[in-house]
Formats: structure tokens, C-alpha cells, sequence
């Protein structure tokens, strides 16, 4: 009886385990059945994404809906996805099969942390990851602080330490990134703003930058009731803030 029982146990086990390969064999290797035919396509992205979304979308949604009359289990995601992230805008992909017959394809986009602008006037945007990305039309480009030191770009450890600093500095009043016309590091005197409204260079230095900002932000409500802007804003000294008239080249 023993046999017997574990003959049975044995059978129950196999039985079903045959059944289930050779169904996932069938479903993977039938060209006739679990063919897609319905792609989802969602993307993630903030307001001031949607100029780009409008320029990539179209060639990425002709690119999934040629996935379309392939057999969905056939199908390599890890090779679709790849395909997908040559785009240097997309920033990650997340792709679904969906039983029968869809592919659900979900993706964000690259936040643009500034506008590099080389010697011939040519425009690069670069991501928050220090990523240079691929040119757009100049109606297309998004608003951004601009960058003209090619030192800070060509310079991959420069270019992860400007965005840190840039990162402590509080998106509060004119410090704002909106309010910011361009970023600048030097040695000598740190991470800088151009700021647009003030009319003004702020120097930050490369510590306490949170308490520089604040320091910075008084100093230009203070200059805003004097109605004075032409200055040079100086907080990359330890204790204290120098204000001076801006050196006009």
C-alpha cells in the first residue's frame, strides 16, 4: 500500500506539471493564438514636460505599435525595452503583458535640470542625472537656467557636484530656478546664480548653501526696498555677505 500510495502521490504531482509545460511550450511556440493586437501606452510627466511629450510621442508610439501580430509570450521585453531607452528622453520603461492579447507599456520622462549652450550657439539640454540630452527644436526647449562653462559639461565629477550644489539651494522667492537666467561654478568663488528679476550674480560658495541662500534671499528683499539691482551678491565667504556694484565688460 505504501508503493502504491506514493506511486499515486508521484502521479498527482507529474501529471499536472507535464500538463503546464507543455502548455507554456504551446502558448510560446503557436504563432496562431496570443498575438497582440491592443498596446496601452501611459506616461508619467509633470506640466512643464509636455512640450517634449508632444515632440517624442508619435515615433514612440509608432515604435510599439509595430510590436503588434507577434506572439505576446514570444515577445522579448528586456529587447523592447531596450529599443525604447535609445531614446535619451525616456528615462525608465516598464513593460506589462497583458493576457490575451495586450502590452501595456508605462514610461517617464528626463527632468531637465539646465541649457548648455556651446561656442557655435548650439543648445543641449542635460537631465538631473547629468545626462546630455538629445537637441530639440528651439521652440521646444524647456525653461531652464542656462550654462555656458564647457569645463563644468566635459567634466562628468564637476558636472554631479554642480548639480548637488544646485539641489541645496531652497526653491524659495528669487532663488527659484524660474527666476534663474544662468548657473556658473568657479574654483574661486563656487557654484553661481544669474538671477532674471534682481538683476544680480549671487556667488554661493561650495558649504552651507542652505545657510547662504537664506542669507541671500535677505539681502535681495533688502535691495528690492532700495530699488537697487545692479549688484554682485557675494556669499561664498564663511561669515559674511558682500554686496557690490556688478562689473560691467
Amino acid at each position: 500500500m505504501g508503493i502504491k500510495k506514493k506511486l499515486k502521490t508521484a502521479i498527482l504531482f507529474i501529471v499536472p506539471s507535464v500538463i503546464a509545460a507543455t502548455m507554456g511550450w504551446w502558448i510560446s511556440h503557436d504563432t496562431h493564438y496570443f498575438i497582440v493586437d491592443k498596446t496601452q501606452v501611459e506616461v508619467e510627466f509633470v506640466e512643464n514636460q509636455a512640450f517634449l511629450l508632444s515632440h517624442i510621442k508619435p515615433s514612440l508610439l509608432a515604435e510599439i505599435e509595430s510590436l503588434k501580430g507577434q506572439n505576446l509570450w514570444r515577445l522579448s521585453l528586456k529587447n523592447v525595452r531596450e529599443s525604447l531607452l535609445k531614446n535619451g528622453w525616456i528615462k525608465e520603461v516598464e513593460i506589462q503583458r497583458r493576457f490575451p492579447n495586450e502590452l501595456m507599456v508605462s514610461f517617464n520622462l528626463q527632468d531637465v535640470a539646465f541649457l548648455y549652450i556651446n561656442a557655435k550657439k548650439q543648445i543641449r539640454p542635460v537631465s538631473l542625472l547629468g545626462e546630455l540630452l538629445p537637441a530639440l527644436p528651439i521652440g521646444l526647449l524647456p525653461s531652464a537656467p542656462i550654462v555656458r562653462n564647457i569645463k563644468i559639461i566635459e567634466d562628468q565629477e564637476l558636472l554631479k557636484k554642480v548639480l548637488a550644489l544646485v539641489r541645496q539651494v531652497p526653491q524659495i522667492g528669487p532663488l527659484n530656478l524660474d527666476n534663474v537666467a544662468s548657473i556658473d561654478y568657479q574654483s574661486t568663488t563656487g557654484l553661481a546664480f544669474e538671477l532674471i528679476e534682481e538683476g544680480a550674480i549671487v556667488y554661493f560658495g561650495e558649504q552651507d548653501i542652505q545657510t547662504k541662500a537664506l542669507q541671500v534671499l535677505k539681502v535681495t528683499d533688502y535691495l528690492k526696498s532700495q530699488k537697487q539691482k545692479v549688484r554682485v551678491i557675494d556669499a561664498s565667504f564663511s561669515k559674511k555677505v558682500l554686496v557690490r556694484p556688478r562689473k560691467r565688460s
